[in-house]
């Protein structure tokens, strides 16, 4: 992916790769089915996978939502932290994934994760398996995370939002990008207005900043870069 944009810049952002070789190395030794199963998931039970592996006999991905402290970036915490009710998506930290199929690329961006399951959700081919729990953190420990999560933030809330618009098609449309950026900015700016604490209003600004430094241009480029990805990535591991 060429669109530098979206590079992960300082922060070591390792989880695609890992995701990437896990696809790879099962469907060079011809696994049928994995998990992705992050270190900080606790508490997985026997029957959580039982039931995952079964949905996989009618779905491509089956994923968990991260209950009591939710998987989900500091803007979505400090939604929290003004008592807003947050819907999280499915977390790759626990994915169930039919590997023995032509499945995506976790592009090396923010919400790898939810990039990579938006086609199989416009499909109607994820399911969910239930609820788990993750270790908590302190997402205001740093305004760079806002910073380097906001551009993925950017295209995974603005794809997902296409597909529950019945507007998939419309992803390459700078004009619907730009639309979409002017409600986030607004959004953001709301959220750094009403969150209590300083670090919190730093957190909102830094991502606010990052927000508008993006165009509607690098999201219809990054998109088309990371499905011809998809089809290279396709193409490799055929082979």
């Amino acid at each position: 992916m060429q669109n530098g944009l979206f590079g992960t810049r300082d922060i070591d952002w390792d989880l695609p790769t890992k995701r990437n070789y896990a696809l790879w190395y099962a469907r060079r030794n011809r696994f049928s089915r994995i998990l992705l199963l992050d270190d900080d998931i606790r508490d997985i039970s026997a029957s959580i996978i039982k039931h995952g592996n079964s949905l996989l006999q009618s779905f491509m991905v089956c994923g968990l939502f991260v209950d009591e402290f939710p998987d989900t970036s500091v803007t979505g915490h400090a939604e929290i932290v003004l008592g807003e009710d947050v819907r999280t998506f499915l977390s790759g930290n626990s994915l169930f994934l039919r590997a023995n199929t032509d499945l995506g690329f976790f592009p090396k961006i923010y919400n790898e994760d939810w990039i990579f399951m938006i086609p199989h959700v416009h499909a109607k081919q994820v399911a969910a398996a239930g609820v788990i729990q993750q270790e908590p953190y302190d997402p205001f420990v740093s305004a760079a995370l806002a910073e380097f999560q906001e551009p993925g933030e950017v295209i995974a809330d603005g794809l997902l939002a296409l597909v529950n618009a019945c507007a998939y098609d419309r992803r390459f449309d700078q004009d619907t990008w730009r639309e979409l950026l002017g409600i986030r900015r607004q959004w953001l700016a709301d959220l750094k207005s009403r969150v209590p604490y300083e670090r919190q209003r730093v957190a909102m600004g830094t991502a606010l900043c990052r927000c508008q430094s993006i165009l509607e241009d690098d999201c219809v480029r990054f998109v088309e870069d990371w499905e011809k990805d998809c089809e290279t990535w396709r193409s490799l591991i055929r082979g």
